[in-house]
């Protein structure tokens, strides 16, 4: 199992440079899901490390090659493969194989806490902000029955 700090380390190296939508450093979104999920669950949780992680395979260059030299098992391998939304499938396909993984359901409600916070949300412009709400209030709904919202 890949531990926290090892995942934070490899996290913080891909995610240099880069910025939110607020223009705020990167690395700061995928440490607040750590630190929720780490509060909710514990630290040595392996839901942790796939936190950090969360966005790298998506976002950066790191494969899950990187990943596996670095220590990262067969559960947390599943839950970053489920976490990675791949541009030829739908919004509701990617959610739904979210709500099938354990791991990464855990990441994911921590990570719609964390997009959908009211202070995060007031950072950005009127409309991004209605529409982000409303994509993560669809999702939220998705992952708790399993039938895509409207």
């Amino acid at each position: 199992m890949m531990d926290f700090s090892t995942a934070q380390r490899i996290s913080t190296a891909a995610h240099e440079g880069q910025v939110d939508k607020s223009g705020a450093p990167y690395i700061f979104h995928p440490q607040r899901i750590a630190e929720r999920v780490a509060n909710e669950f514990g630290v040595d949780h392996p839901a942790v490390a796939v936190a950090w992680l969360h966005d790298v395979l998506e976002d950066t260059d790191v494969t899950m090659s990187d990943l596996r030299v670095g220590g990262l098992d067969d559960a947390q391998a599943m839950a970053l493969e489920a976490l990675t939304h791949h541009h030829s499938e739908t919004r509701e396909a990617y959610i739904e194989r979210i709500r099938l993984n354990e791991l990464a359901l855990i990441v994911k409600r921590a990570d719609i806490a964390d997009n959908s916070d009211p202070e995060r949300l007031a950072r950005l412009a009127p409309d991004t902000a209605t529409r982000l709400h409303a994509k993560y209030a669809r999702d939220l709904a998705q992952l708790a029955s399993g039938v895509a919202a409207p």
